[in-house]
């Protein structure tokens, strides 16, 4: 099992990173969570969840959260899961 985990300030090129790493078919990216207003371009469950702040009261469904700029971010504990059991790099 290898996870790899990216993280860094705003605009830092996390999304590049992770576009390069993704270019490799044995690497599937975790979709993460948030509580602020989809981007243009972005999609549900592909970009991330996009969840209501109640949704984060349960922190037994999260690996972790922050509040970040006033908005909710976290990893769900089923995404990490699934993607784990597929055998790849996550």
């Amino acid at each position: 099992m290898v996870i790899y985990i990216i993280s860094g300030f705003a605009q830092s090129g996390k999304t590049t990173l992770i576009s390069l790493l993704l270019k490799d078919p044995n690497i599937l990216r975790i979709v993460t969570s948030t509580t602020r207003k989809p981007r243009e371009g972005e999609k549900d469950k592909i970009d991330y969840y996009f969840l209501k702040e109640e949704d984060f009261k349960d922190k037994s469904k999260f690996l972790e959260t922050a509040v970040v700029h006033g908005n909710y971010y976290g990893t769900l504990i089923e995404e990490v899961k699934t993607k784990l059991k597929t055998q790849k790099k996550v």
